[in-house]
């Protein structure tokens, strides 16, 4: 094997350890490849949660002359303030979306 397969080689091998760690960690990766001299890989990646912080439903200075309905699929909560209405008002928070 010559020297410029080898390193070709070399490079090969580092593309594939990339692409692999970008398809393992979507979220964050960190990578840090130096030259072929004294070669070398460096490689920071973490998975950060699929869980995404719930969205607050937040009504304000609201009139009706009917009712008045906030709700929240996301888990995140409502919030009413300052409300006028006639029929009812309902706050309804649930992280489970209707069928």
């Amino acid at each position: 094997m010559t020297p410029e397969e080898f390193w070709l080689l070399v490079l090969g091998i580092f593309a594939l350890v990339v692409l692999g760690c970008i398809a393992v960690f979507r979220k964050k990766a960190k990578i840090e490849i130096k030259g072929p001299g004294s070669t070398g890989l460096t490689f920071d990646g973490t998975n950060e949660s699929e869980v995404l912080p719930g969205a607050q439903v937040t009504i304000e200075r609201a009139r009706a002359k009917g009712s008045i309905e906030g709700t929240s699929f996301t888990g995140g909560g409502v919030r009413l303030t300052d409300l006028e209405a006639d029929g009812d008002i309902r706050a309804t928070s649930n992280d489970r979306p209707k069928d």
